[in-house]
């Protein structure tokens, strides 16, 4: 086969022209069309411009449509043949339409973007992987999860621990992001922020969140956020949460709920408190410091304290409040069976 064969050094010089290109391997199940233009410049390594005008793969695990993808990809030429080549390539994309599976879907209208392959520091054998994205808009879908991002960047990179690892870390930012689940009755808006990502810890510093009439400002870390939404695995988190007004009314109903949206968005006050069943894959541990917080017909004032949410069970810890003009302090464990 030729991908064993060592045919050495090429020098690629000139221009090509794809048009209606079609290239089909029907044991497999892969199916791409293309339209393009590739120009090489001849030296002994990679210098290259795409400008691809229609680009349609279809595949087993992968299917992907983009309108446009203008790319300049450029190589070093390293003496040492064991360390990993460095590559570097700029591209602009419109209108990209990416799923794998059935389950996760990717779609970005406008963006800008750079990668560059190259040696890990430590390591020169083993890649490392540097981008960066610039998208006017994001939207992604995951088994009914739906995220929607206005202007987005990302920078991120990431490192190769073995055959199928990769370690990322990078900032994620964005003007507003809108995340939908089907656990949840609720949009979750948020509001321009940025986040850091280092492996499977997200940080959030300052992150304002509103889920209908509550709203709040998050600081801390999460774990597990990509796992806990793709496959159901365990989601922790550790945050400092502050917030001006909390309706627990509401977000019970939302947990109740989930399909009937209209119900809980005009339903604060429901004539029958129903129970809630806390999700098998939540651990969080919050500290509190909370204005005003509404349950059933009740008012919670200046709420601070430590609350737990994990075994499918709210712990309310030493949590000073003032209620029915009164100052006291709450111990509790609030568990409803499945």
């Amino acid at each position: 086969a030729l991908k064993k064969q060592d045919i050495g050094r090429m020098k690629l010089g000139g221009k090509l022209e794809l048009k209606d290109f079609e290239l089909k391997d029907t044991a497999k199940d892969f199916d791409f069309l293309g339209n393009a233009t590739f120009r090489f410049r001849d030296n002994e390594t990679l210098q290259a411009q795409m400008d691809v005008r229609k680009l349609v793969l279809r595949s087993r695990f992968l299917s992907s449509d983009i309108e446009r993808l203008v790319a300049n990809v450029s190589s070093t030429n390293p003496q040492d043949t064991n360390r990993i080549v460095s590559l570097q390539c700029d591209m602009e994309v419109s209108k990209l339409r990416a799923s794998m599976g059935d389950s996760i879907k990717l779609y970005s209208a406008r963006a800008n973007a750079q990668a560059a392959l190259g040696p890990q520091g430590v390591d020169v054998t083993k890649p490392a992987i540097d981008f960066s994205l610039r998208a006017d808009s994001l939207f992604f879908s995951a088994a009914g999860t739906r995220m929607a991002m206005n202007v987005a960047g990302i920078k991120m990179k990431a490192d190769k621990l073995n055959d199928s690892l990769w370690m990322p870390k990078g900032i994620v930012g964005f003007n507003r992001l809108r995340f939908r689940t089907p656990e949840f009755g609720l949009p979750i808006r948020m509001s321009k922020t940025a986040v850091t990502v280092d492996g499977p810890k997200i940080t959030l510093k300052n992150a304002s969140v509103r889920i209908g009439r509550s709203n709040m400002t998050a600081t801390g870390d999460m774990m597990g956020v990509y796992r806990a939404m793709t496959k159901g695995e365990k989601l922790t988190a550790h945050l400092s949460l502050t917030s001006d007004l909390i309706d627990c009314n509401q977000l019970i109903n939302s947990l109740s709920f989930p399909e009937d949206t209209t119900e809980v968005l005009t339903d604060s006050v429901p004539s029958e408190m129903k129970l809630f069943v806390i999700p098998r894959n939540i651990d969080f541990e919050l500290q509190t410091d909370l204005k005003k917080v509404i349950f059933e017909k009740m008012l919670f004032e200046n709420v601070h304290g430590a609350v737990d949410i994990k075994n499918q069970a709210i712990h309310l810890e030493d949590l000073s409040m003032r209620a029915l003009d009164a100052d006291m302090k709450a111990v509790m464990v609030y568990k409803a069976g499945s």
